[in-house]
């Protein structure tokens, strides 16, 4: 099972057994209405700061700005990108980055959530990213793609991806 299928496992226990359990001098109704209310996180204001996080990732990919590009990837994050071995940490996704910077600019970077979806401590957004990029002595090349990203809430109450993964809509490079 999946970290994230036992958290969902987890906080679905715990709703259960909360609401199956009334305080005293309270109904069960009462207890339930609490659980609930208390278990349900706010998804637009996770949404706004995912939103928020994802246009300081686009302005620091134009600005090449690595830093600012993996401020947003917890420590033991993975990143899994197309044609790229998968990326474990922090670290490794840093020097990833700045390897495939080497290899191009980006020009353009657009990403749109379409949906986020959340339960205690964790978030799954997915969206579309369009994005514009040039190899070294290339033209530029714009490509539009999907991803799947898994935000876990920090301690001081902010929001890391600790999962990452994307692909293009575009066909496979052609072999040569």
């Amino acid at each position: 099972m999946s970290r994230f299928a036992a958290a969902l496992t987890g906080s679905a226990t715990m709703m259960l057994l909360v609401s199956c359990t009334a305080p005293a001098g309270k109904s069960e109704a009462g207890a339930t209405a609490v659980a609930v209310a208390q278990a349900e996180p706010n998804v637009a204001e996770i949404r706004s700061a995912i939103e928020a996080a994802n246009q300081k990732w686009a302005a620091a990919m134009l600005a090449g700005d690595m830093t600012d590009a993996i401020g947003n990837y917890a420590d033991d994050a993975v990143l899994m990108m197309p044609m790229m071995p998968t990326l474990n940490g922090r670290a490794a996704i840093e020097s990833g980055m700045k390897e495939m910077l080497t290899m191009m600019k980006v020009n353009d970077a657009k990403p749109s959530t379409l949906d986020v979806v959340a339960s205690g401590d964790l978030a799954i957004e997915t969206g579309t990213v369009t994005m514009t990029t040039t190899m070294k002595g290339a033209k530029p090349v714009t490509e539009v793609g999907k991803y799947l990203t898994v935000w876990k809430r920090q301690a001081d109450g902010g929001w890391k991806i600790i999962r990452d993964i994307n692909n293009s809509d575009g066909p496979p490079p052609k072999a040569k």
